[in-house]
């Protein structure tokens, strides 16, 4: 394994922040970054932005130019043949990029247990994903999925989830713990303790609701 394992993998075919604001949290330290992109996609100011950010930083660049990065085998089989030469990345950012190659990234992460980063623009968040939680459920699990897409959808609490997916409350109950438990559900704050308990998708989510509909 090349690197000591200190690289790690970004898709990239919008604004940079989607990749420099990660730097400026928790996420583990890297020496070099593989981006994958499209061509002629991303504007060259843009891309001058980003390559200046990673000179100040002392990070090491490579581009990996593919014809369609919305092609999910396109994405996908270039991260496994990468990952076969490279070893497997520190983490992957799968936060930049159509639905399809966002998909491809993250279910190749979830394979190999790799960490996600996730950069969430409109709250200016990053979140790191320890894809080991994961392990716990099948996240694409139809049932889990429904569950997930409802809440989306306003039917944010119990009983009102109950009735959408017409299953039991208490069959609701524990899908909203096991959800929670890997951090893609939240219970949102009751400071009146006024029921009933209202649900939220996080930022990963968020995230796991868009790939689904790709796959």
């Amino acid at each position: 394994m090349t690197m000591e394992n200190k690289y790690a993998i970004a898709i990239f075919n919008k604004e940079e922040d989607y990749i420099v604001k990660p730097f400026f949290s928790n996420i583990p330290k890297i020496e070099r970054l593989i981006i994958i992109s499209n061509k002629n996609s991303v504007d060259e100011e843009t891309k001058r932005k980003l390559i200046d950010f990673l000179d100040t930083v002392g990070v090491v660049y490579d581009f990996i130019y593919l014809d369609d990065i919305t092609n999910f085998f396109q994405v996908y089989f270039t991260v496994r043949v990468l990952c076969v030469k490279e070893g497997q990345p520190v983490w992957v950012n799968a936060s930049c990029g159509s639905g399809i190659g966002m998909a491809a990234l993250a279910l190749h992460a979830i394979k190999h247990n790799i960490k996600m980063v996730l950069y969430e623009k409109e709250s200016d968040k990053t979140v790191l994903v320890d894809i080991k939680k994961l392990q716990r459920i099948n996240i694409f699990d139809l049932r889990y999925l429904n569950t997930i897409k409802e809440i989306a959808n306003g039917n944010n609490t119990i009983s009102k989830l109950s009735n959408s997916l017409n299953i039991d409350k208490s069959l609701v109950f524990r899908r909203l713990k096991n959800l929670i438990s890997v951090e893609i559900v939240k219970k949102l704050d009751n400071e009146k303790k006024i029921k009933p308990c209202i649900y939220s998708l996080t930022e990963f989510g968020e995230f796991i609701l868009k790939i689904s509909k790709e796959i």
